[in-house]
């Protein structure tokens, strides 16, 4: 029963830092309270996961220009970072090295993809 409040509590805990909540006040009740009753943990997790996803979705589609604007930063980062990488880390020898072996088309998506995320992380 000490393990059962303990995983329900680690659950709260998560969907206070997703600021769940806020979007639902119930939803913490109720699911503490089904997964006292006859729910798994395995219910628990997937109904805090699929809640903490819909307030992220609900947050970037309500704030679209904010989401754009956060892409852009972290684009920017990234990209200025890896200048100064390039240009003061690397020998040359070494840039042309990875140059020939890494497809040039991979290029733009990784900095879009790893913009992406230090985006999302500075943006908040």
């Amino acid at each position: 029963m000490k393990m059962k409040r303990q995983i329900a509590a680690a659950a709260i805990w998560l969907l206070k830092v997703f600021k769940v909540p806020e979007s639902n006040p119930a939803l913490a009740g109720d699911l503490t309270e089904e997964y006292s009753g006859s729910q798994r943990a395995a219910w628990l997790w997937r109904q805090v996961l699929a809640a903490i996803a819909f307030t992220i979705a609900k947050g970037i589609f309500s704030h679209k220009l904010l989401t754009i604007g956060t892409l852009i930063a972290g684009e920017v980062a990234v990209s200025l970072s890896s200048l100064v990488l390039m240009k003061g880390l690397y020998s040359p020898g070494l840039m042309r090295f990875l140059m020939a072996q890494v497809p040039h088309w991979m290029l733009p998506f990784n900095l879009f993809r790893c913009g992406s995320m230090i985006g999302f992380m500075i943006g908040g």
